[in-house]
């Protein structure tokens, strides 16, 4: 597809989506979602929390780079605790990355999440 080369063009495509959120969109008062989206969207939010909250129930957030644990280890550890668990090893990190204070490091003796420790039960 050739790109758009003029201003009056682009601004014209520009006019036509606003005109249709305009007449068609805007005027819904919650705009219908699929069945389908609705699905994935639980699917991920549901899975992302599972790590959260497999983290919060069995490990202290400690903000110490001396606080460190083998990836492999952490993520068999939460694979045998949720088995029913979908989450992928780069989706376990991607999740546990977004928890403030957990840091990734690999170093010559392996790869590790920095600081958390696990919880004395």
């Amino acid at each position: 597809m050739a790109k758009i080369r003029t201003d009056d063009i682009r601004n014209a495509f520009i006019r036509m989506l606003l005109d249709r959120w305009e007449t068609r969109v805007s005027a819904f008062k919650l705009i219908p979602v699929p069945d389908e989206i609705k699905e994935a969207s639980a699917d991920f939010i549901d899975d992302s929390s599972r790590v959260i909250c497999f983290i919060m129930n069995n490990y202290d957030l400690t903000n110490n780079e001396d606080d460190e644990i083998g990836t492999d280890k952490l993520y068999n550890h939460f694979a045998a605790s949720c088995r029913n668990s979908k989450v992928s090893n780069k989706r376990f990190k991607d999740d546990l990355l977004g928890i403030s204070g957990v840091l990734f490091k690999k170093n010559n003796k392996g790869r590790f999440y920095v600081g958390l420790r696990l919880k004395n039960l």
